[in-house]
């Protein structure tokens, strides 16, 4: 219901034994707007000087990142640094593993055959054949496969990896997620595992959660934008908006800004606005307003697009966001 605008609605529960109605029950319900905190300087949820701004998350909205895609772990330059991990591993020395490995690693998945014997003879064959189950798509029978993998091997975390795949792949984010934050054990040392992380939480809305890894993982890799511009995404919508729209103006500085922490940060900076509580000031984040505003393309094809990869499931922040994009005159009120 929090993703409901205010007003009244009724509820319908049809109740059924069997196949066989047995009757309905309504109840009416209303949905009012989240009353405006006030934030004052001595008030313990007033912004932190570490960034936090916990008393004023964007409430209303809903980011999603992109859908997860196969090619986020299938693509070469990904399934060559993984496999060169199994390929490293102690029970990588069989000739029969060995040129299995070979083949995948030169030749790609496409063409290994994986033979059953070899896939219940030893992890890494259960681990190639969920490989090739995996690229043709089959994610039941690929996650199956990576388990076997795993139950034969309790520290083969590249199968982790690619067990969460299937679950992202198959829209189940929290189980990919949890796959994936036990792998950063041992895969830690792989941006792309937290890129996917981060996308995983963010599309179950937690950005609270996302920013936890992204922090030290943005640290760790400043120049890798997308792991930047997930850090960016996560902090506006988890509570560290400073640390945010900060990490925005450097990515803006390097033209390294996408549609979505640009739209996300108009929507971030007119909540401060509406709400007269300034993220850092009224004058600097008056400043702030400006750039976005002129780097979103303004034709409504770009709109919609925006406001498909925001993913608001309010109308108001829907209209906000399009009269942000395209109106000349500035929406912004001094408080």
């Amino acid at each position: 219901m929090r993703l409901l605008p205010p007003g009244a609605y009724v509820v319908r529960a049809k109740v059924k034994s069997g196949g066989e109605p047995l009757g309905d029950v309504r109840r009416a319900f209303t949905v009012v707007g989240a009353p405006r905190l006030v934030v004052d300087a001595k008030s313990p949820s007033a912004p932190l000087a570490g960034g936090t701004t916990s008393a004023r998350p964007p409430a209303r909205l809903l980011v999603a990142a992109a859908p997860f895609a196969l090619d986020q772990v299938l693509a070469p330059p990904i399934l060559g640094a993984f496999l060169d991990r199994v390929a490293a591993r102690p029970d990588a020395s069989s000739p029969a593993v060995r040129e299995l490995l070979e083949h995948a690693r030169t030749k790609g998945l496409g063409g290994l055959v994986v033979s059953d014997a070899q896939a219940t003879g030893a992890p890494i064959g259960a681990f190639l054949r969920g490989l090739t189950l995996l690229a043709d798509k089959k994610l039941d029978p690929a996650a199956d496969a990576f388990r076997d993998a795993m139950r034969g091997s309790a520290d083969f975390y590249p199968a982790m990896v690619y067990l969460g795949a299937c679950y992202a792949a198959g829209g189940r984010d929290k189980e990919a997620a949890g796959a994936w934050r036990t792998a950063l054990i041992r895969e830690g040392d792989t941006p792309a595992l937290h890129v996917m992380l981060a996308d995983a939480f963010l599309r179950q809305g937690r950005g609270d959660l996302a920013v936890e890894d992204l922090d030290a993982a943005s640290t760790r890799w400043p120049e890798d934008k997308g792991l930047q511009r997930r850090f960016a995404v996560a902090a506006l919508l988890g509570g560290r908006q400073i640390n945010g729209l900060q990490t925005l103006d450097n990515l803006m500085a390097q033209r390294a800004e996408d549609e979505l922490s640009l739209a996300l940060a108009l929507l971030v900076l007119y909540e401060a606005f509406d709400s007269r509580q300034p993220i850092e000031s009224v004058d600097q984040d008056r400043t702030r307003m400006i750039p976005p505003r002129r780097r979103l393309p303004r034709t409504r094809r770009a709109v919609a697009r925006t406001r498909r990869h925001v993913g608001s499931r309010c109308d108001k922040e829907s209209l906000i966001l399009e009269s942000l994009i395209t109106n000349r005159e500035s929406l912004i009120v001094d408080p």
